[in-house]
Formats: C-alpha cells, structure tokens, sequence
C-alpha cells in the first residue's frame, strides 16, 4: 500500500474546506479536550494492544467546519477492515484499516494509505511518511495517555501521535481513532458518538466466546513424562471467512490474535505472539515422541505454511529455534517430521527453477535447555520421487 501524508480525517477536513472559504475553529468549552495524568506506563496495557475499530459500533465525528460524517463496517477480515464513511451532501468514500505485527496502516479503497501508528508501541517511536521523496513528514509516539474524553465519551489507553508540525493525533485501544488537534490546540476533528451498529451481517460471528484454541492431554516431554498443554488467546477475534483465499475457504473460522502457552494451566514465558488459526486446518498439532512437537501453523500461500515449534523440558515450555537463533520454519503442506528425540526434517517445494523439486533441511536440537539447532544435512528431492521419500517419515507424525 503507497503511502499518505496526512490523516484521514483531517483530509476530509481539507475537502470540506475547499467547499467553504471560510473555516471556523470551534473551541467552545463544551466541546473543550480533557486529559487525564499521569501517563501510563509502557508495558501494559499496550503490549500487543489493537487498535483497530470496534466493527460492532458506528462512528460519527464533527469537523470544526461544522460537518460530520459517519463511518459503519462494511467488511471484517479481522487484521482488515473496510468502512463505509457517509459524508452527507458531500458523497461516501470507502476507507480501509489494516493491522500487522508492523502497525496500523490507514487508506482510502482502492487509492494511497499511510502508516497511522507504529508497533510495539513505545514512547519515542518514531517513523516517516512521504508522498513524494521531497514531500515528507515525520511522526512519533509522544505519549501515553491512562485516558481520552471526546464528546462520544471517556475512552482508556490513550497513543498521542504528534506530527513534526505539531499536530496530535489520538488512538484509543480497541476503538480508533478519537481525534486530531492541531498545533494550536484547536480541535480539527474528534469522535462525536459511538453506537451499537446493528449491522449483525457486517460483524464477525462469534464462534467460541473462550480464550481457550487448543488443549491437549498426555504431552509428552523430553523425559518422556506427560502433561497437559493449553493454547490461549490474551486477545483475539473470532470469526468466519466470508471469502476463500490462501489460507481458508469461505466459512472456516479463523482466531486471529496474541496467543499464549500454558502447561497444567500455569502460563508459560515462551509465547506464540501474534498468530491467524483456521480452526478448519492443522493450525495446531502434536506430532512425534518424547519429547512431543508442539506445532503451530499459519498459511502464507496455497501450499506454504510458516511454523513455530515448542516442547517441554525441565517443566517449561521451550521453542525451537534455527541455526542462527530466529524464531520460526517454513515449509510446505505438513512436511514436518520429528525422525527422532532430537531430530526433524522440514521441506519446502521448489517450483522457482527449471526442475520442481523439494528442498529437505535435517536440523538437530543441541540444547534442550533453549531450542538451539544446528542444520546438519541439506539436500534436493525431485517432484516424481517425493511420495516415495515422504512416505516413510509419515509414520513420526
């Protein structure tokens, strides 16, 4: 997505400028901004925090020009949102919210977007936006506020962006966008009300209401002795492919969220972090023996999965890593076979060359205590052969 220099809203407030010469910055003490101090603090509750809309409610915001628009869902995808923005007299537009692991990133359907907040969010974070090399602007995370009050009402766990020019823009967890002052202190735009939508078809279907995703009895760890283990969501959406794509087909529930690991109910350090589950698929499994793998999948294309890997150890949960310490596998379909206590084999399907081909890397777990592996063997297995080398690893599953 192309980038764009200024917030959504205060486009519209040009835009509707452009129609009335005359502006009038309202600043009355009804519609006066209050702050609540002391900031919070950097840690909870924003880590891995949302700041999507809520696709339940409707919008309305008041411009200082006097106009107002209202915004209500036009399609949930959990990480992307599509929103129908009625103008009035002036017209409707379609704006688009997208959330990663990399920040919010904010547009018009079918036009440029920018990058609205960065993640993690941290005090002093800061990052460029251009619409041209020559035509950039710069923006931080400047506070954090314990709460924000517009005239739709007090909202909690506040992220100030303020632009190089001095304009602020303000964020609520969970909720969006609440309002933009400029440099002045005079409000350019803020969240007039917030209502239940009604909109049901709109929403996403709420499948299963618990933080619970997967939990399995008889793990076994790299002693041999079980133990239950637990998947849970700290937060998460629940909801139903209304499309077929990559990673689903239309109407398998997807749980997209921050997950979490425990075992025999106690949490555990090591996390999974943000993760999209198809309830419909292997998006979590149990493969192998003593100890057992721990697999969690996410589909990146129609044959290519990326993993992370766990297993207990001394009482903890433990998460494999690669040769070089990084988190996470790739590989295709369910090539994941744990050949032995401290060996496995991942494959990924090679269709980039002349020869399609399977590339077969056998990694080996050297310390139990942390994960570390060493890929001890590389090699190439061609297409009309796999099914004869795959066959026999599928008994370690």
């Amino acid at each position: 997505m192309k980038k764009r220099l200024f917030p959504l809203l205060l486009i519209l407030v040009m835009v509707l400028t452009a129609c009335n010469n005359k502006v009038t910055i309202q600043n009355t003490a009804e519609k006066k901004q209050t702050v609540e101090k002391p900031k919070v603090k950097e840690t909870d509750p924003f880590n891995e925090a949302s700041f999507l809309r809520d696709p339940s409610k409707t919008y309305t915001y008041e411009y200082s020009n006097g106009y107002v628009s209202t915004e209500t869902i036009e399609k949930d995808n959990g990480s992307e949102q599509i929103w129908n923005m009625d103008l009035g007299e002036s017209g409707t537009q379609q704006n688009i919210y997208q959330e990663s692991n990399e920040g919010l990133f904010v547009g018009i359907v079918d036009s440029e977007g920018y990058t609205a907040i960065v993640y993690p969010i941290k005090i002093g974070a800061s990052w460029e936006v251009c619409t041209d090399p020559e035509n950039c602007t710069n923006y931080k995370i400047a506070e954090l506020l314990n709460s924000y009050q517009t005239l739709a009402g007090k909202f909690e766990h506040i992220v100030v962006i303020e632009a190089d020019d001095g304009g602020r823009t303000y964020y609520a967890k969970n909720i969006g966008l609440l309002a933009y002052i400029d440099k002045n202190g005079a409000v350019i735009s803020q969240l007039k009300s917030l209502q239940e939508s009604g909109n049901e078809a709109a929403q996403p279907s709420k499948i299963d209401p618990t933080k619970e995703v997967y939990n399995w009895d008889n793990v076994k760890d790299t002693n041999g002795k079980s133990a239950n283990v637990k998947i849970v969501a700290e937060q998460d959406k629940t909801y139903l492919s209304d499309m077929s794509w990559a990673g689903a087909q239309e109407g398998d529930t997807i749980r997209e969220g921050s997950y979490k690991l425990l075992i025999n109910d106690i949490p555990q350090d090591v996390k999974i972090g943000d993760w999209v589950f198809n309830m419909n698929k292997n998006s979590g499994e149990v493969i192998g023996d003593a100890p057992n793998l721990i697999v969690v999948n996410q589909t990146e294309s129609s044959n290519s999965y990326s993993s992370k890997i766990f297993y207990i150890h001394d009482g903890k949960m433990v998460e494999v890593k690669n040769s070089d310490g990084t988190s996470g596998f790739s590989h295709s379909g369910d090539h994941v076979y744990p050949i032995s206590k401290d060996t496995f084999i991942i494959s990924w399907y090679n269709n980039a060359d002349v020869e399609t081909y399977y590339e077969v890397f056998t990694y080996k777990i050297v310390d139990f205590a942390s994960g570390k592996t060493n890929l001890i063997k590389e090699e190439q297995v061609s297409l009309d052969k796999s099914e004869a080398f795959f066959a026999p690893l599928k008994k370690y599953r």
